[in-house]
């Protein structure tokens, strides 16, 4: 008997009998959205180099299982510039047809049946870093609580880090 045979029954013999805490069939606990946003953005990350990847947002807007058995998707891909939308669509389409050929083969595998997709490319109204940095304060109004809602938003408009706003807002306090 080899090691590995030998580690396997001992593992066997250890391990607790009882029943499975998810179904033994299920592959993920993802949403079926969830998992082919992840395969166009596996898509992505094959095609586009550098920051390109990082900086497109992949939403599903729907997906409509037919009754011909197809499957229609319609999916937004929302960059950060002009140019950004503009080497996502690529030269007459070609990088946009790029993608979509291989997500059309990749989903239909996944799927097990004829899909449709369509593409949207948007450029956001506003910077990542800027719609993340949006803070309420739950403060009766008063000219302190005002003040650092200017400081957080002065400081996420320049781009600082995170350590700079926590020790000035600690010195105050």
């Amino acid at each position: 008997m080899c090691i590995r045979d030998s580690l396997r029954k001992y593992l066997i013999d250890q391990a607790e009998k009882r029943p499975w805490r998810h179904d033994p069939q299920s592959k993920t606990d993802q949403s079926q959205v969830d998992q082919t946003e992840q395969l166009i953005k596996s898509v992505i990350f094959q095609r586009y180099y550098k920051e390109i990847p990082f900086s497109i947002g992949v939403k599903l807007e729907e997906i409509i299982f037919l009754s011909d058995s197809t499957v229609k998707i319609s999916c937004i891909l929302d960059v950060q510039t002009k140019i950004q939308r503009g080497m996502v669509i690529g030269y007459k389409g070609r990088n946009i047809k790029y993608l979509k050929d291989n997500c059309l083969a990749i989903l239909m595998k996944e799927f097990q049946k004829p899909v449709e997709i369509n593409f949207r490319v948007v450029v956001r109204d506003e910077p990542i870093w800027e719609a993340n940095a949006k803070t309420e304060f739950i403060a009766p109004e008063d000219k302190a609580s005002n003040m650092a809602q200017k400081e957080i938003d002065d400081y996420f408009k320049g781009g600082r880090g995170n350590v700079e706003l926590l020790q000035k807002l600690q010195k105050r306090t």
